[in-house]
């Protein structure tokens, strides 16, 4: 079995993985709300069919020394962990599930560095996510 292919971080990833501290993650929220219920299988399904669509997405960051002079992207045939996840319901699971986006990054040993949390329930009038700026 051959090893999988290499990419060199680009000079973004390597400053960002230089200046990474577990108690500042680097994190990109984003959020949708949908009315209706999802099915759970489906959207395992169709979200793990998108990433094998685009290839780039699925990598890892390589193992090495600590002394390396260099870090390099490790692509791989598919995702390392479940990418999909569902928060339990609950009076606070949007408000759980912000915190978690803001405050847990994803390992960038572990691939794809992107994962998706479903929160069941529909947003309330007066919640944050569903209205403007003051």
């Amino acid at each position: 079995m051959s090893a999988p292919p290499r990419i060199p971080f680009p000079v973004v990833d390597e400053v960002s993985r230089h200046c990474a501290q577990e108690a500042e993650p680097e994190t990109v929220h984003i959020e949708v709300h949908l009315p209706g219920r999802l099915d759970p299988d489906r959207l395992r399904k169709s979200f793990t069919e998108a990433l094998l669509r685009h290839p780039r997405i699925l990598m890892r960051e390589a193992r090495g020394p600590w002394y390396r002079r260099r870090y390099e992207w490790e692509l791989t045939e598919g995702p390392d962990v479940e990418v999909v996840t569902f928060a339990p319901p609950g009076a606070a699971s949007l408000r759980d599930a912000r915190t978690r986006a803001l405050t847990e990054a994803p390992p960038l040993t572990a691939s794809p560095p992107v994962r998706l949390e479903v929160v069941p329930g529909a947003a309330r009038s007066g919640d944050p996510a569903t209205t403007g700026p003051a």
